[in-house]
């Protein structure tokens, strides 16, 4: 055990636990600083639950619902709208050009 991480150990446990306990310890946890302070502070091991299939289908569908509700605001407050096929083509393309005269394309009228 080196000099920080016992200094680090010494910091988080009750002062009442000796320097020999702590290496025994240190060892017994097989060199991991946090299940050493865990185990003197007899405090449970973090233990993280893993995400079901169904908990994490669920944190997609909220995301999408988030993404939803984003963009429905943005609509009803006159933002940014996503662009159609029919106006992502160029002006000049909405335009007739016949001779002598221009029109405008019947769709537009």
């Amino acid at each position: 055990m080196n000099v920080e991480d016992l200094a680090i150990v010494q910091q988080n446990v009750p002062q009442e636990i000796g320097t020999d306990q702590i290496r025994a310890c240190y060892e017994d946890c097989g060199r991991d600083l946090v299940k050493t302070i865990c185990k003197l502070l007899e405090l449970p091991p973090i233990v993280e639950k893993p995400k079901t299939v169904w908990e994490t289908r669920r944190d997609i569908a909220d995301s999408y619902d988030a993404e939803m509700q984003k963009m429905m605001r943005q609509n009803q407050l006159g933002g940014p709208v996503p662009v159609s096929a029919s106006a992502a083509t160029p002006l000049a393309t909405n335009i007739v050009h016949k001779p002598g005269a221009i029109q405008l394309n019947p769709i537009l009228e």
